[in-house]
C-alpha cells in the first residue's frame, strides 16, 4: 500500500520526537503532519469545512531542514526541528483582501547536540530559535541576466540554550535575508542567499559572540528536488580567521530502495567555531551522518 509524505514522516516522528521533546509536544506535532490528509473537500459555496485541527495544519509548514544525525570519535548526534507558521489563512476566500499580510510567519526551530560518548547520554546544548518575519517569494525583481527567482525575508530571531546560571547563552538579531535564484527551478538549480543581522539588546552572556559569529552568513545550494542537493554555510567572525563552514550532502532514499520511502540520506559536515551556543568560543569538527525529512 502506498503512503503519502505526510504519513510518512508523522511516522517518523512518532520514533524520534518522545526522544527530545514533551510527550505532549510530541503528539501535537504527529496531529499536525497528519491532519492535511484528512482535510474533507470543499462545501458548496466554494468554502471548506474543515476541522480546527486541519485548519491549523494548512498553515503550517517545514522551514529549516529537519534531520537526526550521527558521528564518530568522540559518539555524538545532532537533531534538527524548525517548523513555521502562517497567520493569515490563505484558502479563506477573502484572504485577498489582506494580501500583504499572507507573507508573515512564526518561525521556530531547536538544534539540540547530543553526546552520546557520556554514561548518561546527556544533551551537549540545545539552542531554541524562536522568530516573527515576513517572507515575500517571486518577487517581481531580477538584478542580473541569469536570476529566475528573488525571495526576500527579514524578521527578528531570539535564540537560547535555556539554561541557567554561567552555562546560560542569549541574544537576539533583527535581519534580512535575500535569495537569489539561478537556473531550471524544475531541475538542477543553484540558490545564492545572505542572511545579513545586527545584534539587539543585551548580549552580556556572551558579550564577544560577534568575534565568532560576525553579523552574516552565506548560504550556497545545488541541485535538484528529486536528486543530489549540496548545500554549504560560511560564516565569518569579526577577529581573525574565527568563523565556521558547514557542508550539507542528501539524496532522495526513494531512488536508492522504493519510492514511496519519502526521506533523504544526509551527510554533515561541520568546522570552526559556533557550533553550539553554550560554546561558542570554541573551535571544533565533526562529521555526521544520517536522515532527513526535509531538507
Amino acid at each position: 500500500m502506498m503512503l503519502s509524505r505526510r504519513w510518512m514522516q508523522a511516522a517518523f516522528f512518532t520514533l524520534l520526537l518522545p526522544a527530545f521533546v514533551p510527550s505532549a509536544a510530541a503528539e501535537s506535532v504527529q496531529r499536525i503532519l497528519m491532519a492535511k490528509d484528512s482535510v474533507p473537500p470543499a462545501a458548496e459555496g466554494g468554502r471548506q469545512e474543515r476541522r480546527p485541527e486541519g485548519h491549523f495544519a494548512e498553515n503550517l509548514y517545514a522551514y529549516e531542514p529537519m534531520y537526526f544525525l550521527y558521528g564518530r570519535d568522540p559518539e555524538n548526534g545532532r537533531f534538527q526541528l524548525s517548523l513555521k507558521f502562517r497567520f493569515l489563512d490563505t484558502a479563506e476566500p477573502d484572504a485577498h483582501e489582506w494580501s500583504p499580510l499572507q507573507g508573515v510567519f512564526f518561525g521556530y526551530t531547536q538544534t539540540s547536540l547530543w553526546d552520546l560518548a557520556a554514561s548518561s547520554k546527556p544533551f551537549e546544548d540545545t539552542s531554541y530559535m524562536p522568530e516573527l518575519f515576513y517572507l515575500r517569494q517571486d518577487i517581481p525583481f531580477r538584478p542580473g541576466e541569469g536570476v529566475t527567482r528573488v525571495d526576500f525575508q527579514a524578521g527578528v530571531q531570539h535564540e537560547s540554550n535555556g539554561r541557567a546560571g554561567e552555562a546560560s547563552r542569549s541574544l537576539n538579531i533583527a535581519y534580512i535575508r535575500p535569495t537569489l535564484f539561478f537556473g531550471d527551478l524544475d531541475g538542477n538549480h543553484l540558490a545564492f542567499s545572505a542572511k545579513i543581522w545586527t545584534y539587539v539588546g543585551d548580549l552580556s552572556e556572551n558579550p564577544d559572540i560577534y568575534r565568532y559569529r560576525g553579523y552574516f552568513d552565506l548560504h550556497i545550494d545545488y541541485g535538484s528536488d528529486d536528486g543530489w542537493k549540496f548545500a554549504s554555510m560560511w560564516r565569518k567572525g569579526t577577529q581573525g580567521s574565527n568563523g565556521s563552514v558547514q557542508l550539507d550532502v542528501t539524496y532522495p532514499m526513494g531512488r536508492l530502495l522504493f519510492d514511496n520511502l519519502d526521506f533523504f540520506l544526509h551527510g554533515q559536515l561541520f568546522s570552526g567555531y559556533g557550533e553550539s551556543l553554550l560554546n561558542y568560543d570554541r573551535s571544533d569538527t565533526r562529521f555526521r551522518l544520517g536522515l532527513a525529512v526535509y531538507r
